[in-house]
């Protein structure tokens, strides 16, 4: 994003896009947004009742990076959605047919003094600061049960490879064989081969 707009707050609506914090809010309620949806909507608004081609919106947002079309038109489709407009409705973004987008609200620029970004910018990181030792905690946690999981499941199987079968003789039981005539000798001689 341009500098110049780096610690400016623009305001239309009940929406408020702080640049600085790159945060989206609705009536001081902060709105969920990805990176490349806040970066669409400001460069609407930096570009207001202009309209923004689908070229400079690739070459701005995505330049270093190929993607389609279609990744703008899913923005702009979100953006929409959060609105809350319908198909039809112009109160934030139109569509100029075959060449791009318009921002049509009336937008109002607040622009920080310099102590007042570096108090966001303070704010900002201590937030940061704050969350990160939860969320590390969060993390090793997380890795801790994965692995206890993993030895309780694998532990039975690792165990049955190390243990040795109980060796008790084999043995069968062989009784003598009746031979049809009265030749006992033979049937004898079988049991005995076996």
């Amino acid at each position: 994003m341009d500098d110049r707009y780096t610690g400016v707050v623009f305001e239309f609506g009940s929406f408020r896009a702080d640049t600085l914090k790159r945060q989206l809010s609705y009536n001081g309620e902060p709105v969920p947004l990805t990176a490349k949806a806040f970066d669409t909507l400001v460069l609407l608004i930096r570009h207001g009742g202009e309209t923004v081609s689908r070229t400079d919106f690739v070459d701005t947002i995505w330049a270093d990076t190929a993607v389609e079309e279609n990744n703008l038109t899913q923005q702009i489709s979100a953006l929409r959605k959060l609105f809350g407009e319908h198909p039809g409705d112009h109160k934030f973004i139109v569509t100029v047919s075959g060449k791009g987008y318009s921002f049509v609200a009336p937008v109002r620029r607040i622009d920080l003094s310099e102590q007042e970004k570096a108090t966001k910018v303070v704010d900002a990181v201590s937030r940061r600061s704050a969350i990160s030792p939860i969320l590390d905690r969060a993390r090793l946690t997380g890795y801790a049960v994965a692995s206890w999981f993993i030895l309780i499941v694998c532990f039975p199987f690792i165990l049955a490879q190390f243990r040795t079968p109980a060796s008790h003789p084999q043995s069968v039981a062989v009784l003598n064989f009746r031979s049809a005539g009265d030749d006992r000798s033979i049937g004898t001689g079988i049991s005995d081969t076996l």
